[in-house]
């Protein structure tokens, strides 16, 4: 017999887990564990979240819960109720998919939609074949195809031919700056050992169709090689963009947003911001201090002093710059076009 207080308290968790997630602050991580345990409840309400931000991205501070935290924890319950918004999400136009998704569009995505793929290709393909969408986005779904068609969720005669027909679009399409997918095609191919098509690989890099900083022609042979080793042995190629997402508080506790560093990281944000810091800050504190030390500096190095902490080293020296920012190296060119790529 069902439980009649079940109808009554049953919501009310899903909304009281919901809002613990959307606190800001370090990771949630007892609220997480508790909507993995109750993921039935939490779920749905979760999905209407996302697909509310799919609808309207204009209200994302208006959201209850991170985006970022819904699409990973739908990616490590493999819940594929989250595939066709998460697809509609990252093709929204402009930043919609960055503001909501953040670092995530070029660290996890490609494992995140590998994890929640619903068994359909074709939204997939279209996104990647959409050059309007995010180019990291289109690079990261590369991945996703090749690792789907490597689990053959995705049969291999399909993806040899959509990968041909991408290599013609990319070609035709000339669209200087847009480098990450003909690194995300490359990526595909290699993953899954197409030897049959290292020639149009090698036409591209000879006609300067991808800057070498990105990848170059001897690192695509070498990973072509091993995979083809690989999948001769029976086992998939390592490459960090192919596989299923994880474990969502083991990989946010590395996160700098969701750890005791993160509101030091925001004020020298809002610092660099406001002129107080130059937006290199970040990356050129150590340098400055080391040379203030060394009396390389002068007077006029003194006078920063003040304004410089000498704080823990930083794994990421750029991770003030938004993406769409223009780059810190002057070239005028936009950061995610630039240095970002190197």
């Amino acid at each position: 017999m069902l439980n009649p207080l079940a109808a009554i308290f049953k919501p009310r968790r899903a909304a009281r887990l919901v809002d613990e997630l959307g606190r800001e602050g370090l990771l949630p991580v007892a609220a997480i564990r508790e909507a993995i345990t109750h993921w039935d409840e939490v779920a749905p309400r979760l999905l209407e979240v996302l697909e509310d931000y799919v609808r309207e991205p204009q209200r994302i501070e208006e959201m209850p819960c991170p985006i970022l935290l819904i699409a990973h924890l739908f990616a490590q319950q493999r819940d594929a109720r989250a595939c066709r918004p998460l697809l509609a999400l990252v093709c929204l136009p402009g930043d919609a998919a960055e503001m909501a998704l953040g670092d995530a569009v070029t660290e996890t995505l490609g494992r995140v939609m590998a994890s929640v793929f619903d068994g359909d290709p074709e939204p997939l393909e279209r996104a990647i074949l959409d050059a309007q969408v995010d180019e990291y986005v289109r690079a990261q779904l590369f991945g996703t195809l090749a690792f789907l068609t490597g689990e053959d969720r995705i049969p291999r005669p399909r993806t040899r031919f959509f990968l041909e027909r991408c290599y013609r679009q990319l070609v035709e399409s000339g669209d200087e700056g847009n480098d990450m997918p003909w690194v995300g095609w490359l990526r595909a191919v290699s993953y899954l050992g197409l030897a049959e098509y290292a020639d149009l690989a090698r036409a591209a890099f000879r006609d300067g169709r991808i800057d070498d900083f990105l990848t170059n022609e001897r690192e695509f042979e070498a990973a072509l090689g091993d995979a083809t080793e690989a999948w001769r042995r029976g086992v998939a190629p390592q490459e960090e963009s192919c596989g299923y997402f994880g474990d969502v508080i083991a990989e946010f506790s590395r996160w700098a947003c969701f750890t005791e560093e993160g509101p030091r990281e925001r004020e020298r944000a809002e610092r660099a911001q406001s002129g107080l810091l130059p937006e290199w800050y970040p990356w050129a504190a150590q340098a400055l201090l080391a040379d203030l030390d060394s009396g390389q500096d002068g007077e006029a190095g003194e006078d920063l002093r003040g304004v410089v902490d000498p704080i823990t080293p930083h794994l990421n020296p750029m991770r003030h710059v938004g993406r769409n920012d223009p780059c810190p190296c002057g070239s005028g060119r936009k950061y995610k076009k630039c240095c970002l790529k190197s």
